[in-house]
């Protein structure tokens, strides 16, 4: 009976301790959504504060860039783009979204997203190499830019393990506690 408690008890803790963490999925880390139109190549955006970013394209989950080029500068500095080794789809506001790269923003202030043969980048509905062909790729009208803080892969980690073995904890304690009924 006592272990079953504890089991239960320590489960508890740990999925207190991942939903207070759990902002790290949320959207309230998002720093401005901006429209990709053809026409249009060159996007301004304001950063109030200095800190890593993850630049996302929403209304896909996945894309090839082709000859497309994208370039971030502050006034005559030039920021590296990298390009994230986990690209994490996620859904926001009704639209499945990728962080496709991620930046260091030293200072706060204007920046401005050059992107260079917009034409040339692949939208796609699905990941899977038969779904795209079967469906094609989307328009670049229905795509935008989505700006927000980066989160690295090992806090999300932090954050999914516990609420993992919280579960497990959980599931074992109620079946000790069963057990010996």
């Amino acid at each position: 009976m006592t272990v079953s408690l504890i089991c239960i008890m320590i489960a508890l803790l740990l999925a207190f301790y991942s939903f207070k963490n759990s902002n790290v999925f949320g959207n309230n880390l998002i720093l401005e959504q901006l429209n990709l139109d053809v026409s249009e190549n060159a996007i301004d955006f304001k950063i109030e504060i200095a800190d890593q970013y993850t630049l996302c394209f929403l209304g896909c989950k996945d894309l090839n860039l082709n000859q497309a080029k994208l370039n971030l500068g502050k006034a005559d500095k030039e920021i590296s783009l990298r390009i994230n080794f986990l690209k994490y789809s996620f859904f926001h506001k009704g639209q499945n979204g990728i962080e496709y790269f991620n930046f260091l923003a030293d200072e706060t202030g204007q920046y401005r997203l050059l992107i260079k043969n917009t034409k040339s980048i692949q939208f796609f509905f699905s990941r899977l190499a038969s779904m795209k062909m079967i469906l094609g790729s989307k328009k670049t009208s229905d795509i935008s830019i989505l700006i927000k803080k980066y989160n690295h892969p090992l806090k999300k980690i932090s954050v999914l393990v516990p609420t993992i073995l919280s579960l497990m904890l959980f599931s074992l304690g109620i079946i000790l506690l069963l057990k010996k009924f």
